[in-house]
């Protein structure tokens, strides 16, 4: 998590609190899934985006059959990729990817301070 974590804030019987100081982070796994495993969580947005629907209901089925309809998950993308922020920066964490300029990326994700 980065920061200083105090787990003594809390002495009693009540539930399980934590207090952190510093800078607090999450660091997100690979943008591109290992050879041979299937492209998962933010890696849908980058990787293999041609067969991003059938990705994206693997990734939810998991072999299970799955009653998702395809013409209104592919509505859901379009919208999340027209209004989301970090859609888009994932995005063109895509478009670096398959430009092929680099062979290593990363995004970072950082609080504009001004604007809470």
């Amino acid at each position: 998590m980065g920061g200083k974590i105090d787990k003594d804030i809390n002495s009693g019987s009540g539930p399980y609190t934590f207090r952190i100081q510093g800078q607090n982070y999450h660091k997100m796994g690979s943008l591109l899934p290992a050879e041979g495993d299937r492209p998962c969580f933010a890696q849908l947005y980058i990787y293999d985006t041609a067969n991003e629907i059938q990705n994206r209901l693997n990734a939810l089925g998991r072999g299970k059959k799955n009653d998702l309809d395809e013409v209104v998950l592919s509505g859901l993308i379009d919208m999340v990729d027209t209004y989301n922020e970090l859609a888009k920066v994932f995005r063109r964490a895509r478009d670096t990817y398959e430009s092929g300029e680099t062979e290593e990326f990363s995004i970072r994700l950082i609080k504009n301070k001004e604007r809470g």
